[in-house]
């Protein structure tokens, strides 16, 4: 979905209710005569307001997936090819590929502590914080509201058959 950006441009961005980022993904202003091609990569956290930016090739984007890959649920990257060389519609189409992506990934919460994206997307301490604390507080609301169909049997203090008592979190009782 395209939304307005911060700078007044359309950006990528998951959907209004569950926006956490919104990036803009540019193309350098003159191409190269040769080389790669590097995508500048501006990342905006909408709670905090925060914009980090990085350059990078789209085969760093492919060594980022490959890393982050099995131990979470990412999404596709958008398919290398055609090979856009320096066709500038083809670059930009894969611009607004990359833009949807960023986005898409940045809105898994899980993934907000690997070290190697943290890293790619130049995130700073106040963004990793404000996701830590986030979760923080949905992991308590699990805890103490339960979630739908789970909520009716999961309790932080759990007892067993034989009356010995299980705390979340500790190994009393066992």
């Amino acid at each position: 979905m395209l939304l307005p950006s911060f700078d007044g441009s359309t950006s990528a961005s998951a959907a209004p209710e569950a926006t956490k980022f919104t990036a803009k993904i540019s193309l350098p202003n003159i191409l190269p005569s040769d080389g790669p091609v590097f995508f500048e990569v501006i990342v905006r956290h909408e709670a905090s307001g925060i914009i980090s930016t990085s350059k990078h090739r789209y085969s760093e984007f492919e060594a980022l997936q490959k890393k982050l890959w099995f131990r979470h649920r990412m999404p596709e990257l958008p398919p290398r090819s055609p090979k856009p060389g320096y066709e500038i519609d083809l670059l930009r189409q894969r611009a607004l590929r990359l833009e949807a992506w960023v986005v898409e990934v940045l809105c898994l919460d899980s993934i907000l502590s690997e070290p190697d994206l943290i890293a790619f997307f130049a995130l700073p301490e106040a963004v990793r914080e404000t996701n830590q604390q986030s979760m923080a507080k949905e992991a308590m609301s699990v805890v103490t509201h339960g979630v739908e169909g789970v909520g009716r049997w999961f309790n932080p203090q759990y007892k067993f058959g034989d009356g010995t008592k299980a705390v979340l979190g500790t190994a009393s009782g066992l």
